[in-house]
């Protein structure tokens, strides 16, 4: 038995054809598709596992794409200007900004059909497709938030400075839950 549960855990990689285009600084996974944004802002699709990947090239050739999310058929993009939705796989995108009060999007994540963006000025949160963006970071002291994520009821954003917030009533509030390193 260890040795069957040995074999289990060893993990395989095998390079995909592409994409290639700049450093993958983003990837998400919606329905069956693939998506991966470049540091030189392009964005590919693969449809086929990695087989196979299509430039859905938005046109930001100097953008970063910092964050890929999906909700329902919606594809959300967070860039150095900006978040953008893509209601048909990439081949359209439309900004989505209203209420943002700073563009730089460092990442995005998923709470049900909410979706929350983090930027240098705090958590902002959608619950309308990215219609609209609400701040909500009362308690967060460390705005720069560079990752989130989401576990069951609680959600994690994670800062420049090193520290942690926790949020456990969909961001109205937030508390530290962690010791800084430095």
């Amino acid at each position: 038995i260890l040795a069957i549960a040995i074999q289990a855990v060893k993990a395989q990689w095998v390079q995909t054809n592409g994409p290639y285009g700049g450093d993958i600084r983003a990837l998400c996974v919606a329905d069956s598709t693939i998506f991966a944004g470049t540091d030189h802002g392009r964005i590919f699709l693969s449809t086929n596992n990695g087989t196979s990947w299509t430039s859905v090239n938005p046109g930001w050739a100097d953008w970063t794409i910092c964050a890929i999310t999906s909700v329902g058929s919606n594809i959300f993009v967070g860039t150095g200007r900006g978040i953008y939705r893509s209601t048909n796989n990439g081949t359209n995108w439309i900004a989505v900004n209203s209420g943002l009060t700073n563009l730089y999007i460092r990442c995005v994540a998923v709470y049900g059909n909410d979706i929350f963006a983090g930027t240098d000025s705090g958590v902002f949160l959608s619950t309308n497709n990215g219609t609209s963006w609400v701040a909500v970071d009362s308690g967060l002291t460390e705005h720069e938030v560079y990752s989130i994520a989401v576990s069951g009821n609680n959600i994690f954003a994670g800062t420049y400075s090193g520290c942690i917030f926790l949020s456990v009533n969909k961001g109205k509030s937030w508390i530290p839950a962690c010791i800084r390193y430095h």
